[in-house]
């Protein structure tokens, strides 16, 4: 017999699956636009206002505000740079300019393919800019063609840009009742409102210009309307061009409804930079004035529960009806004016011209006594049902748009190669034909069990951002991590800085969802670990877009940490800086970030650092022991490492005292809190070098490897060496060549190698640096490293990875793509040096 269970039992119950809150996806704004070219370089690295110039002495120096370094003078960087490569910096190689609309090659896509994408209500570009911007990722031969070839001919590119998701949203949302939501493990979104009085007064003072686009003809109109003048205008605009209903116009901004009431200063639109996308809508939009009083079809059950009020408030809302009517509602119900109402949604202020399908329904903290005035607590009840034939495809986002997507590229013989950040830097992500970059839903998340669901187009920065916000971090840093996406992660089996702590993508991965053309291959189950065969986990894990499209994931997630710290060690010799690291890792004392760098690398660090000198930013401690032992440490022979901690005050405490009492067998100490932050922080400028180096005739690039402890310092001595060597063979006469160990494990570390050189006499800069890399790379397997701690194998380390894994595991991953992809969809050629499957699909 079962026993009964207590009220304080199923209130727990409730609330834990209340704090899931499957429905009600947080549909982040992501950093990242769809246009890509207005925040990220199209023929470099990193964000477009943030690049390394030369300016008249001449003097390098770094813009923007983003970094540590921006806006700064580096006269150190600007000598180090002259000596080293024996350069004259006030002569540049200049980039070719972005070609012209006309100089792209004409989309050769199936129009049947087209019209199957244009049913489902999927955005898609067959702009020459945007099938550009999707070609490449970040290999030097990639950034290298970009920028000096292509007024010679322009590279393959995909044919079509496709964006799965609900751009313009054809959602359906049926009412269901509390009940039938609990008992069907539905959740729902609870939030705290706040009501404030107002007295904001409209401002229509200045005019703009802005862009809108016609998505089914991808039209461009630019419209003039006041900052502070509803947008009604624009929609009577289109209704007018375009011969439709007012009611059927569908707008978007960041692919989130615009009402005719909202204002550009109310979205946050930037005139300069963003874009509206209108569209013809399948149903007509709700006006403001829809009834709200009764339930009706499509409609969302809004409960408010007022404070001392034993009985909701009830309303039905259509998902893309604004909250004017609910604001009047309230206020006729409170007997205040409409006007004076400020509410506040988990803290954040709502607009009446907010409409539910816009408001983030991840929801906030619980009922609030301590609200100021009339704290309202919300529940939307809803679905995602389908609705007919014609809405099919409507349902939780993305996922069954990449379903049919892939179904229509095995029908029809198209290549699909999935694209994220565009981050890679093994050539994996060659001329893709579709994006995941904007799948970048939240489905739910998990405070009591630490998890977290998302789709895979999140980029790194706005998943932290969102899990920050509400005191937690997946803690998954990878160098990438401001452009990288969760699904590039997982095809890769990326590293982040802090694995220590985190640990690298296998460990946080808790089920993953891959969508290939002989259906989804997922793992059931939530459970910390579980004995059921073989992990399929690991077949998505560094697939490397072979396979299918990776479309959702569950991570584990942390409370953020209690304390945050940096600290340096600095060492005699690198030699002493890895036996201390080894040592470090014996005890399993790791910091989540220790990285140790040459001697090359410290130096060229330290003239990254403005006016002052490098010793200027040592610790007084440092300072001391350096002049107290000045015949001891040779600053050609001094190597630092940088460290993080995180976690608790006594945690890291403890950890501190521990490390620097192993660090003095090792004759090394700490040198400093700034160093290492400034260190750790540097990392994510160093990519940022390689793009002026082009300008100067250097080419610049980094490769990595992980190798047992007993084996690591030699294979540094040997791979330096052999580069040393090459670059005598190819008649390189500046080069420099330097490395860090950035990973510990109880049996080894992840080496990263820096190489670059003038690239003067060289008829062939990139095929000389290809060479030589090879070279390196033979004598990286030779002396026990790997193929690729975390970079993955893609098409350049292809050709060596039959003899990493056997012949016979090279057939076994064969089989496995032919069982998955018998027609060659996902035919990226990514770790297989050929392409000997017979199959139909064609680039």
């Amino acid at each position: 017999m079962t026993t009964p269970k207590s009220g304080e039992e199923k209130q727990e119950e409730y609330e834990a699956r209340l704090e899931q809150r499957l429905l009600g996806a947080a549909k982040l704004q992501g950093v990242i636009p769809k246009k890509r070219s207005e925040i990220v370089k199209w023929n470099g690295w990193g964000y477009n206002d943030s690049k390394f110039i030369v300016k008249p002495g001449p003097m390098v120096a770094f813009t923007g505000n983003r970094y540590p370094i921006g806006e700064m003078d580096l006269p150190g960087f600007t000598e180090w740079v002259i000596h080293t490569f024996d350069i004259d910096i006030s002569r540049t190689n200049p980039s070719v300019p972005l070609p012209p609309p006309e100089a792209y090659p004409k989309p050769n896509i199936p129009e049947e393919f087209v019209e199957e994408v244009e049913k489902t209500g999927m955005s898609f570009s067959l702009e020459g800019e945007d099938r550009l911007m999707r070609c490449h990722g970040q290999t030097l031969h990639d950034i290298y063609t970009l920028r000096f070839d292509l007024e010679k001919s322009i590279p393959r590119i995909p044919d079509i840009v496709v964006w799965p998701g609900k751009l313009f949203s054809r959602v359906t949302n049926q009412l269901v009742s509390f009940k039938d939501c609990m008992s069907s493990q539905i959740k729902m979104s609870d939030f705290d409102i706040t009501i404030e009085l107002s007295d904001d007064d409209d401002d229509l003072e200045t005019e703009e210009t802005i862009r809108v686009i016609w998505v089914h003809t991808m039209k461009m109109h630019h419209p003039s309307v006041y900052v502070n003048q509803p947008l009604e205008k624009v929609f009577e605009e289109m209704s007018k061009m375009y011969n439709i209903p007012r009611e059927f116009v569908d707008i978007r901004y960041n692919d989130e409804p615009v009402s005719p009431s909202d204002s550009l200063e109310s979205l946050g639109f930037r005139v300069a930079l963003d874009t509206l996308y209108a569209s013809k809508a399948l149903q007509a939009a709700p006006s403001a004035s829809e009834s709200i009083s009764e339930p009706g079809k499509n409609k969302l059950h809004v409960k408010c529960l007022v404070k001392d009020r034993n009985r909701p408030l009830n309303y039905y809302l259509n998902p893309r009806q604004n909250l004017i009517a609910l604001f009047e509602a309230l206020a006729k119900e409170l007997e205040v004016p409409s006007s004076q109402l400020k509410v506040k949604f988990d803290g954040d202020l709502v607009s009446a011209k907010d409409t539910p399908q816009s408001l983030d329904l991840d929801g906030g903290e619980c009922f609030d006594d301590s609200a100021p005035i009339l704290p309202v607590k919300i529940y939307f009840e809803f679905s995602y049902l389908h609705n007919g034939p014609e809405d099919e495809l409507d349902g939780p986002e993305t996922h069954d748009h990449v379903v049919k997507l892939v179904e229509l590229a095995d029908k029809l013989g198209l290549v699909i190669i999935p694209y994220g950040g565009g981050t890679s830097v093994s050539g994996a992500v060659t001329c893709p034909d579709n994006e995941l970059r904007p799948i970048n839903q939240i489905f739910w998340l998990d405070r009591k069990n630490l998890l977290i669901c998302c789709q895979c187009g999140l980029v790194g920065q706005d998943l932290e951002r969102y899990l920050q916000s509400r005191g937690f971090t997946v803690g998954h840093e990878p160098d990438s991590y401001e452009f990288s996406t969760v699904g590039g992660w997982v095809a890769t089996r990326a590293s982040g800085m802090k694995k220590n702590v985190y640990g690298n993508i296998e460990d946080l991965l808790v089920s993953a969802k891959m969508v290939t053309p002989r259906g989804v291959l997922h793992k059931k189950g939530l459970s910390p670990r579980q004995s059921v065969g073989p992990d399929f986990n690991h077949v998505v894990l560094g697939s490397e877009g072979t396979l299918g499209v990776v479309t959702e994931v569950v991570l584990k997630i942390r409370p953020v940490a209690e304390v945050r710290k940096y600290g340096s060690l600095v060492f005699p010799t690198f030699s002493d800086g890895v036996n201390c690291m080894r040592e470090i890792a014996k005890q399993r004392c790791q910091p989540a970030s220790i990285r140790l760098m040459d001697n090359e690398q410290f130096r060229f660090g330290q003239s990254l650092k403005p006016p002052g000198g490098y010793l200027g930013s040592l610790s007084e401690a440092f300072k001391k022991a350096y002049l107290s032992n000045v015949k001891r440490f040779d600053l050609n022979m001094m190597c630092v490492a940088t460290l993080l901690f995180e976690g608790t005050k006594k945690s890291v405490e403890q950890q501190e005292a521990k490390i620097y009492e192993i660090v003095k067998q090792f004759d090394g100490f700490p040198g400093g809190e700034k160093n290492g932050e400034r260190g750790y922080m540097l990392t994510f400028v160093i990519a940022y070098i390689r793009d002026i180096g082009l300008e100067f005739n250097v080419v610049a690039e980094s490769f990595e490897t992980s190798v047992p402890w007993a084996r690591t310092l030699n294979l540094c001595r040997n791979v330096k060496y052999v580069i040393g060597k090459e670059c005598i063979k190819h008649n390189v006469k500046k080069f420099f060549i330097s490395h860090r160990v950035t990973q510990t494990y109880d049996s080894g570390c992840c080496v990263y190698f820096y190489f670059a050189f003038n690239w003067e006499g060289q008829d062939d800069p990139i095929g000389t640096y290809e060479s030589i890399e090879a070279a390196a790379r033979d004598e990286i397997l030779v002396n026990g490293g790997s193929l690729s701690h975390h970079h993955g194998v893609g098409k350049l380390r292809a050709r060596w990875y039959r003899s990493q894994v056997s012949e016979l595991g090279e057939t076994l991953f064969r089989h496995a793509k032919h069982v998955l992809d018998p027609n060659n969809v996902f035919g990226a050629a990514n770790l297989l040096d050929d392409n000997v499957l017979h199959t139909k699909a064609k680039l």
